[in-house]
């Protein structure tokens, strides 16, 4: 493991001006027609047609609202652990808009959710303000 280690956690300056190079970058491009066929691509789809899904339905009943949804997916970015700390705030957030959209000052809590979301990386914010609201609507 020390020997792979060594040859993979440092980084790599690679010369695109040399065939190698090049062929290597020509290489790693035409993996790109396998992405479609990934887990994480499935998931990936599953979790964008839901969210809009959701969106269109908020839609039919306030026009604003739905648009402060579609701006959540702001909530997701990143790779690894960044990404997948996103999507959970993201759902979480994503659940409570479908029980708040049509009730009055939902679009206030929502603006407040996402604020919330995006102010600490642990989501403790998240938390508490996800509480205040569902707890408004109760």
């Amino acid at each position: 493991m020390r020997v792979l280690d060594k040859s993979v956690k440092r980084g790599r300056r690679l010369q695109t001006g040399s065939v190698t190079g090049f062929l290597l970058l020509y290489l790693i491009a035409g993996l790109k027609q396998f992405r479609r066929g990934t887990l994480r691509h499935a998931r990936e789809t599953s979790h964008l047609e839901r969210w809009l899904a959701v969106t269109r339905n908020c839609a039919t009943v306030d026009y604003e609202f739905a648009l402060e949804a579609l701006n959540c997916r702001r909530l997701v970015k990143g790779y690894s652990d960044t990404h997948s700390r996103g999507m959970s705030k993201f759902d979480r957030v994503i659940a409570v808009a479908e029980t708040m959209v049509g009730k009055p000052a939902s679009l206030m809590w929502l603006r407040a959710l996402k604020s919330a979301a995006l102010a600490d990386e642990n989501g403790e914010t998240l938390h508490g303000a996800l509480r205040t609201a569902t707890s408004a609507y109760e």
